[in-house]
């Protein structure tokens, strides 16, 4: 038998509450009838100044199975919590979840951008990226930098070694979810495997603090 959940909440406590603001956000957004695209980020949005988006696309889902399917996901890759002999841990894990969030959104636009004003592809002008799957995304490949042994265990029955999960894991969720943005999952990636390979370092306590003050005055 594995522990009681009680206990995996207490191993676990970042990834628990992230679970909970995203249900608790999911919820409301079918409770109100709200539109993804009133909540994601698009490049027109990005132009307009419509910052705040960075935020609140990273906490919004689509639909049920996919607040579940990345939930689940989450869930187990929320190990990454109880890892701090090898250099990860909680500190770590809230620190460089918000450089993901933050730096997968502007990634993000960048990408957008270059494929609207250098290759003329109007399509992406409509095309919004929502859900914390990019973010995601990023912790799964940092396993793959820092234990590329370890599996990922999906709904409680499904298993993907780590090495292949985030390209198993993308094409997957393109399938059963063809709405959610390829461009946001790659854009995790990215940005998770430069800080995997410390191409992107150096955050402590004080940036992480003025990087989440700056995201609370950005989206009041």
């Amino acid at each position: 038998m594995g522990k009681p959940l009680i206990y995996e909440i207490c191993e676990k406590p970042v990834t628990s509450c992230i679970i909970g603001i995203s249900s608790v956000i999911w919820f409301y957004i079918q409770k109100k009838s709200i539109g993804y695209s009133n909540v994601g980020l698009n490049y027109e949005a990005g132009v307009e100044g419509h910052h705040w988006r960075v935020i609140t696309s990273a906490f919004s889902h689509i639909s049920s199975i996919h607040l579940v399917f990345n939930m689940s996901a989450l869930w187990s890759l929320g190990v990454v919590e109880s890892l701090g002999h090898i250099e990860l841990g909680v500190k770590f894990y809230i620190h460089y979840s918000l450089v993901l969030v933050v730096l997968s959104g502007a990634l993000v636009l960048g990408i957008y951008y270059v494929l609207i004003q250098k290759f003329k592809l109007e399509y992406f002008r409509r095309v919004t990226a929502v859900e914390y799957l990019c973010v995601f995304f990023g912790w799964m490949t940092i396993l793959v930098v820092k234990q590329p042994s370890s599996k990922l265990n999906l709904f409680g029955f499904l298993s993907l070694p780590i090495s292949f999960a985030p390209f198993e894991s993308l094409i997957f969720t393109s399938i059963i979810v063809p709405q959610a943005s390829f461009l946001g999952h790659l854009a995790g990636i990215i940005v998770r495997y430069s800080i995997g390979w410390g191409l992107i370092h150096g955050m402590n306590d004080y940036w992480a603090c003025r990087c989440l003050d700056e995201l609370c005055l950005c989206l009041c």
